[in-house]
């Protein structure tokens, strides 16, 4: 059995529906960041207070406080943001099962971490934090292997939870989580799986996609939110603004 794709009336309500996030998302950004300045195409003057250089991301100014979070990681223990105070936290939201941004967003904070390791003094001052968007499937078994396939099983904090737990956690921070489900399926799309990892895993993505925003959040040491970046962006980018807040 094969998977029958959309049709271009669903196309287009698919199209709709993420070109409105996008929208709510910069009406949330509008809110949050009344006065952006740096980079992210948005003109600016200096950076905040005490810090010596301009920021390449859009810098909330004033700085907003990190609401906190308790969720489990990709080896079953529990990881809070205030854990890692004194330390620069990079934040974001994904699912495992993402065909398109996320899979570069965490291309993206793969080399951030790579770029940061080669600077000694900074390697364990540093932490990355993704948090799941998709409750239903992303387990911590499933975070694990996404973690190793992205070579970060050790580098970041992979955080999944329930619907619940995790739902105030994305108003916290302007994202919204909608799946979308393929309801136009003849059938249980799993049933045609041929027995392959690779073809589970991708007849469980045709089953639904999250609509979601994935903001990258960076958070000083004092726990607040100093700039953001949203795709595209170069993670040299994000690199440059971490050494800006280790200063």
């Amino acid at each position: 059995m094969t998977l029958a794709g959309p049709d271009e009336a669903e196309c287009a309500v698919m199209w709709r529906w993420r070109r409105w996030a996008l929208l709510g998302f910069a009406a949330a950004l509008a809110a949050l960041v009344p006065a952006a300045c740096g980079g992210s195409g948005t003109a600016g003057d200096s950076s905040p207070e005490g810090l010596s250089g301009e920021f390449r991301g859009t810098t909330l100014n004033p700085p907003q406080q990190a609401s906190d979070f308790t969720f489990t990681d990709q080896f079953g223990d529990q990881v809070s943001l205030s854990e890692h105070r004194g330390s620069v936290v990079i934040l974001t939201f994904l699912y495992t099962y993402c065909p398109d941004v996320c899979p570069v967003v965490a291309g993206h904070l793969t080399d951030v971490h790579k770029q940061l390791s080669l600077d000694q003094d900074d390697d364990e001052a540093v932490f990355i934090i993704a948090v799941s968007v998709d409750p239903e499937r992303d387990t911590v078994e499933r975070a694990h292997e996404y973690s190793r396939q992205y070579g970060m099983l050790d580098e970041w904090s992979y955080l999944v939870g329930s619907e619940q737990e995790l739902s105030q956690t994305w108003g916290s921070y302007y994202v919204s989580a909608a799946p979308l489900k393929a309801d136009s399926l003849d059938a249980d799309p799993l049933e045609s799986v041929d027995g392959s990892a690779d073809s589970l895993a991708e007849q469980i993505t045709a089953a639904y996609t999250v609509n979601h925003q994935t903001p990258v959040y960076l958070i000083d040491r004092d726990g607040m939110i100093r700039t953001l970046f949203t795709l595209p962006f170069d993670p040299k980018d994000v690199v440059a603004d971490v050494r800006t807040l280790l200063e």
